[in-house]
């Protein structure tokens, strides 16, 4: 664990440099409701030069508590760039299927919840 943290702090400082590069990566649709589904999963095409940033804005009445790693990337790195806000970037020259998981939960109202959200990238 304490490995990850080194590493995600080391992609944080990398990635802050790069976070000007353009993205390219394409998310299903998907509905994400904290106090409503415990689990979503998003399909994920991203191009391997590129890093994805994803990222959860508050709506009416909700209101973030907290935003985690659920699941490390096998074949990338995922830094958590702000309270809510994540950047994957899959390793040098790797093409396949990687997958990931956050977990987000919020107050809606006086309703608790949390969901996690896996995300099944195609790295092409």
């Amino acid at each position: 664990m304490r490995i990850l943290s080194i590493l995600t702090l080391a992609l944080a400082s990398v990635l802050g440099l790069a976070s000007a590069a353009h993205a390219e990566c394409h998310f299903s649709p998907y509905a994400f409701f904290p106090d409503h589904n415990d689990h979503v999963t998003v399909q994920v095409v991203a191009d391997a030069k590129s890093s994805c940033g994803m990222g959860f804005k508050e709506g009416p009445g909700y209101h973030f508590t907290s935003a985690s790693f659920a699941k490390a990337p096998p074949h990338g790195v995922l830094a958590q760039t702000g309270p809510t806000a994540f950047l994957y970037k899959s390793f040098d020259h790797y093409h396949g299927h990687d997958s990931y998981a956050v977990k987000v939960c919020a107050d809606v109202g006086a309703r608790h919840g949390c969901s996690t959200l896996t995300y099944e990238v195609e790295v092409q």
